[in-house]
């Protein structure tokens, strides 16, 4: 579990406020913080359980929908994968700031329902979709590439195919001109339901950019750079997607052993179980390319019924009305979905930051991990022809080994943060103890050198990597005698986060102290697992019980004077302490990547490592 943002009040109007103006242009996102912080309070497991529901609430009514699109064995492989996003893993592992992305999610997937209800019945069902989405953007803006399977439902709808009362269908097959093989009357549809969306985006966007800004800094994401900036996020997405992304899950199949328990065998048991039993009620029925349930749940007819429909002077026209199957629905279906996957590119691209499938900011991802796990889903419908069976059903094969591999490493990722919520507690203790030795005067600054990530690291499940998480959960840990902190490791030298500036001390480009004005103290813990995963280990993980974790204090608690201490202490902790675990190896490969970039492409002269600590220009790159 990571603890992200460390805060805890008692009152909650005071705990709204406090947020501000971090989340000026996310202004309900303080309401959601707040609310649950104060029903919640400090307690890890009350936090997960309602993280747990949200998304379960919101991938629920996605169920539903795609239930009524592509039947029940789409609807049940996309819960399957959605449940185990193994490259967006945060978005389950950090279950106090992502009851933002919840909260989204659950808006966007109510919007989605609702859309679909607009498709077959009348009312204001498009002005309510309309409406959450305009909330979501108020909350967390994650599902905005997601708003392309309603924009564009017109086009893969059943409804939208019905045949009106003179027996011509409403879209192709009608005399009218087509553009991209729909009529006029189709893209009406699709401007109708994108409207809706458009305004609700707009709006919120004039209350990020506009409104709030008036009164706060403009803490918006959407502040794209120039094009070259706009180059290298765009390059960094498809690195991730084309390079981690199989790093990750072929580091995963190395530790295979590590990663399967009892429960996880049971729930993979009970998967299988679930795609059987909607296969068999499908093929059971008689119904082997799913057209005919599906066309019956959306009021259209089933697949038959259309090749058979003539012309009164018995020219067959099911050639014209190909779009009206269910095969080929669901087929402009699986291209939106796709359409969805690559739109997520948008977000990194007009927010000027980086895609990366490890650590937190791997949160990033979700809604790429939603729309390829939609796509993915729409491979089990039936296909339309006979001869593309034997096609169709190694390609699910493919996608169940692919499954099994994802699960590999999200349950990898698993193991990792429950010992990271452990190694967390066991430092806060050690450095409370050793802060209490070393008689600390109230209102210190901590530079902590402790190990940013579990020691068996897989997709860097982090321990503390920045200043507000150790800063945060010091300042309650010690009733805020500590005033601040920061983590300092070798990571952040190898990255260029890091900078030493005479008695100043740099990270991130967001977090500075100087130790000429301030008590300043420095501490040095290492972390170790007291034993290698064993056999036993195959129960023990199903109860979340894993090698204990113990600490080794390596550097006691000392007061740092002057620059040539101060410089001294960034010494130890990048070059001596917490040497391993190393990167993850995606992590690496990104780095190797973006040095070659920089060097090879930008003509920029690598800076060597032991000059890093003076190099005036940090956080090149985001990591």
């Amino acid at each position: 579990m990571i603890i992200d943002h460390w805060r805890v009040h008692r009152q909650w109007w005071d705990a709204v406020r406090s947020w501000f103006p971090l989340f000026s242009a996310r202004p309900l996102a303080p309401v959601v913080l707040s609310s649950i912080s104060g029903v919640y309070g400090g307690t890890p497991r009350w936090y997960v359980c309602s993280q747990f529901l949200s998304l379960s609430v919101a991938w629920g009514m996605v169920w539903y929908v795609w239930r009524r699109l592509c039947g029940e064995k789409a609807a049940a492989f996309f819960l399957s994968a959605v449940y185990l996003p193994s490259i967006a893993s945060t978005l389950v592992f950090s279950p106090g700031m992502q009851h933002l992305a919840a909260t989204a999610y659950v808006l966007w997937a109510g919007s989605l329902v609702c859309h679909e209800r607009a498709m077959s019945r009348q009312g204001g069902w498009l002005l309510l979709s309309g409406l959450l989405i305009f909330i979501g953007m108020l909350i967390y803006e994650i599902f905005l590439p997601l708003l392309v399977l309603q924009c564009l439902m017109p086009l893969y709808h059943a409804a939208c195919f019905k045949a009106d009362q003179s027996g011509k269908l409403a879209t192709l097959g009608s005399a009218s001109p087509t553009y991209l093989g729909f009529d006029r009357h189709t893209w009406k549809s699709v401007a109708r339901t994108t409207v809706p969306l458009a305004v609700a985006v707009l709006l919120g966007l004039v209350v990020q950019k506009l409104i709030m800004p008036s009164f706060f800094p403009d803490m918006s994401r959407l502040t794209p750079g120039g094009l070259g900036m706009m180059l290298r996020t765009f390059l960094y997405w498809v690195f991730a997607v084309s390079v981690q992304t199989p790093i990750l899950w072929a580091d995963g199949l190395f530790r295979i052993h590590e990663a399967w328990d009892a429960s996880a065998l049971a729930g993979a048991l009970l998967v299988t179980i679930s795609l059987v039993l909607a296969h068999s009620r499908t093929t059971g029925a008689g119904e082997p390319l799913n057209a005919q349930n599906t066309a019956r749940q959306s009021g259209d007819k089933p697949d038959g019924s259309v090749h058979l429909e003539t012309r009164s002077n018995g020219e067959d026209r099911s050639h014209r009305n190909h779009f009206a199957t269910q095969s080929c629905r669901v087929g402009v279906l699986r291209r939106v979905c796709w359409i969805s996957a690559a739109m997520s590119v948008l977000l990194f691209v007009l927010s000027g930051s980086y895609a990366a499938v490890y650590g937190n900011d791997n949160r990033k991802l979700s809604s790429l991990w939603v729309a390829v796990a939609l796509a993915a889903s729409t491979y089990w419908t039936g296909p339309a022809h006979q001869q593309s069976f034997k096609r169709t059903r190694w390609l699910q094969v493919g996608l169940c080994v692919a499954l099994l591999v994802n699960a590999t490493s999200f349950l990898l990722q698993r193991n990792n943060y429950v010992q990271s919520w452990q190694a967390q507690e066991i430092i806060l203790n050690t450095i409370r103890r050793e802060t209490q030795r070393a008689e600390v005067p109230h209102g210190a600054v901590l530079l902590a050198a402790v190990p940013p990530v579990v020691p068996t690291n897989h997709n860097d499940e982090c321990v503390f990597t920045r200043s507000w998480d150790i800063a945060s959960a010091l300042r309650i840990a010690t009733n805020d005698h500590i005033a601040d902190a920061v983590t300092l490791y070798p990571w952040l030298l190898v990255q260029g986060r890091l900078m030493v500036d005479g008695p100043r001390l740099v990270v991130d480009n967001l977090w500075q102290t100087d130790v000429s004005q301030q008590s300043v103290f420095f501490i040095g813990c290492e972390l170790r697992q007291s034993r290698p995963a064993n056999v036993k280990d195959f129960f023990a993980r199903s109860l979340g019980k894993l090698p204990p974790l113990t600490v080794e204090l390596r550097a006691p608690c000392t007061l740092v004077r002057n620059d040539e201490e101060l410089l001294h202490s960034v010494r130890v902790a990048t070059e001596s302490l917490n040497v391993n675990p190393p990167m993850s190896h995606a992590a690496r490969a990104t780095q190797w990547w973006a040095e070659w970039m920089r060097a090879a492409v930008l003509g920029k002269p690598a800076v060597p490592l032991q000059e890093r600590l003076f190099h005036p220009t940090i956080l090149e790159q985001e990591h």
